[in-house]
């Protein structure tokens, strides 16, 4: 696919398999960031230095490496950019939806 096709530039759901050819990793981290979404983002390699390196720099909610399916039920559950509305999972979402408040009650002294 190339980067003026729909495909390329909105966030898809579903069983797609969107291949774009790249030359470097600096081209592959360029192409990737460039977009309004950031939910999931997937690296296969045998290289663990490689896989670390493309961590750091994708700015995706959840990065898979080697794996297509990087969750759990403890872990936070989201993406950056466009994608969601914050974090879910147990303690993520518990905290993305509460409210804190403060309350301070004075009362008189007493007479007796």
């Amino acid at each position: 696919i190339s980067g003026e096709m729909l495909i390329y530039r909105e966030e898809t759901f579903g069983p797609v398999a969107a291949i774009v050819p790249y030359d470097d990793d600096d081209d592959v981290i360029a192409m990737a960031n460039d977009t309004n979404y950031g939910l999931a983002a997937y690296v296969y390699t045998n290289e663990l230095a490689r896989a670390m390196r493309l961590f750091e720099a994708l700015n995706f909610g959840i990065i898979g490496i080697n794996d297509i399916n990087p969750t759990a039920a403890a872990a936070p559950f989201g993406g950056v950019k466009d994608s969601g509305l914050g974090r879910e999972g147990i303690r993520f979402a518990m905290e993305d939806m509460t409210e804190i408040r403060l309350m301070v009650v004075r009362t008189p002294p007493s007479e007796s």
